[in-house]
């Protein structure tokens, strides 16, 4: 890839549902054929095939291929070292810059090396990698609020993630289907909106808070994606991906 290639600034990516490959390639800038690779090397990426073996690609995976080309040709990661930060491989390394970026060395604890750690440890170390994230969100969030007059909970808001993850407390299939795979991926799909209306009113400091809450929660879904195959695979179920 050339510098330009590498430096360039990707376009807007439109609202709508699915992509076809040649589209994705001119959001992201990458050739139809690394994408082809990535899908082999990033289990994630689970484009639509549909006749003639055409693909097509759902809004979250565009923003997952940003993410993928960043890591590779912008941080320098390996393909192993991008799916290990992305929550794709055996170790899945916590997020220590955002930690100590926002609470200090509040989740430095947790640490960076999972290699020593049984597969069950390790499991229950991703599980908790999740939950500081969503804590230094709430937190992010929060303490955003409370410079513009507010306080979280003054304003209206949905509760349909907690409403549903009530509803699927007793259901490990079914909490990994709808909340991770169905609802945080919604989410996915709404950042950039939300994102680029907080510019145009000139919040930058919340606008950042949602490119890191978008960053972190691409991790989030992978890991529910992990957990739901993993369920469906144990059950003897297809996975209806």
């Amino acid at each position: 890839m050339s510098t330009n290639e590498k430096t360039a600034t990707l376009p807007p990516i439109p609202a709508k549902r699915y992509f076809t490959i040649g589209e994705v390639s001119e959001l992201c800038l990458v050739k139809p054929h690394v994408l082809r690779y990535w899908e082999q090397e990033f289990t994630q990426l689970k484009p639509v095939k549909r006749r003639g073996n055409r693909r097509y690609y759902q809004h979250h995976e565009v923003l997952l291929i940003r993410r993928i080309r960043g890591l590779l040709y912008d941080e320098g990661f390996t393909i192993s070292g991008a799916r290990n930060r992305l929550g794709d491989g055996p170790d899945m390394p916590f997020d220590q810059e955002a930690a100590v970026r926002l609470t200090g060395d509040a989740g430095s604890s947790l640490g960076d090396d999972r290699s020593g750690l049984s597969p069950v440890n390790r499991d229950c170390s991703a599980g908790m990698k999740v939950a500081v994230e969503e804590a230094l969100h709430f937190e992010l969030l929060s303490n955003h609020l409370q410079t513009l007059g507010v306080r979280y909970g003054d304003l209206p808001v949905h509760d349909g993630l907690w409403e549903m993850a009530e509803r699927t407390r007793f259901d490990l299939l079914a909490r990994m289907a709808l909340v991770p795979r169905t609802l945080e991926a919604r989410g996915l799909d709404a950042c950039p909106l939300v994102h680029r209306k907080l510019l145009d009113v000139g919040d930058e400091k919340a606008a950042a808070i949602i490119a890191i809450i978008l960053r972190d929660e691409v991790g989030h879904v992978a890991l529910g994606n992990y957990w739901y195959r993993k369920v469906c695979q144990e059950q003897g179920l297809p996975d209806f991906d």
